[in-house]
């Protein structure tokens, strides 16, 4: 794979810099959005991160929800199958769709589809920035 994402693979995850964090930080360096922190303690943020921006993606982070993903848009997971608490990035590295995302024990990794749903994880849905939507042609 050569991929802008072949720089994150493989930095650890931390309480401090989780799901969310890396998100955050792979949208600022690479898409020039800066998303606000999400102020919880680091001992309750790995969970709760995800599940506040699914909640507010569209007011406070002006993400809205979309069925066709392009790099660089939210993917919100789950492990129970109902409430996202697990954020990931939709990028393409070659013609299939995979997520970057950053697991707890892990680090940052990339998925694909069946990956994903080995490690017991389901897609809540894909959610792309504003800017981004304005940008996709009709």
């Amino acid at each position: 794979m050569s991929h802008w994402a072949l720089k994150y693979i493989g930095q650890p995850w931390t309480p401090e810099c989780n799901c969310y964090e890396w998100f955050r930080r792979i949208t600022r360096e690479q898409f020039g959005r800066d998303l606000p922190p999400i102020g919880l303690p680091p001992d309750h943020l790995a969970r709760r991160a995800a599940r506040i921006m699914s909640a507010a993606a569209d007011s406070l982070f002006g993400y809205h929800p979309t069925a066709h993903p392009t790099e660089g848009d939210a993917v919100f997971l789950s492990s129970n199958g109902r409430t996202s608490h697990h954020i990931g990035m939709v990028i393409f590295p070659g013609r299939k769709m995979q997520v970057l995302h950053a697991l707890d024990g892990l680090g940052v990794v990339v998925s694909d589809l069946p990956a994903l749903r080995a490690n017991g994880l389901s897609i809540q849905g894909f959610w792309t920035h504003e800017t981004t939507a304005q940008h996709k042609p009709a």
